[in-house]
């Protein structure tokens, strides 16, 4: 039996991290959260590293482009795919490429697509 695949949500508004997190518990993943960048590298340094980590990137201490400077130079985790959570108007999957993330969403976020992202950047190539 396969183990279930582990996603660390980085996401300060608590309201939106219980929402998603639930979400992704109800498709059968484990969820670990983070309420800002640095509590986020803390796990990745204490942790096996996740499956994919969803970010969001406005976040008080250390945000979310802070984050990833940072979380590529930690040994293994500098291939977890990353999925960016935003509301920065204009974001799109080009952005997100040229900041290393796999892609973005959207805030609001719509269900059926971050389920379906997180679906696809959970296939390993």
């Amino acid at each position: 039996m396969s183990e279930l695949p582990t996603i660390l949500l980085v996401e300060d508004d608590a309201a939106v991290q219980d929402t998603i997190r639930r979400l992704l518990e109800l498709d059968g993943h484990r969820v670990k959260t983070a309420a800002n960048g640095r509590e986020a590298l803390n796990f990745l340094q204490g942790a096996t590293p996740p499956s994919l980590i969803l970010l969001d990137m406005h976040m008080p201490d250390l945000d979310g482009w802070g984050f990833l400077k940072e979380a590529r130079s930690i040994p293994g985790a500098e291939n977890v795919p990353v999925l960016i959570l935003t509301g920065t108007a204009g974001a799109n999957p080009v952005w997100a490429a040229a900041l290393g993330a796999a892609d973005c969403v959207q805030k609001p976020v719509d269900p059926q697509e971050l389920r379906m992202l997180v679906r696809r950047a959970l296939i390993k190539p």
